[in-house]
């Protein structure tokens, strides 16, 4: 598990903008239906 979310982390990151702040990193976080 541990080392498919890490995975996860890096795909999504490369597919999506990074967060500046906590409020816009729960935004993105809400945004997507795997969570």
């Amino acid at each position: 598990m541990e080392r498919w979310w890490n995975d996860f982390k890096h795909i999504w990151i490369d597919h999506h903008p990074r967060p500046d702040n906590l409020e816009e990193l729960g935004y993105l976080l809400r945004q997507n239906p795997f969570v």
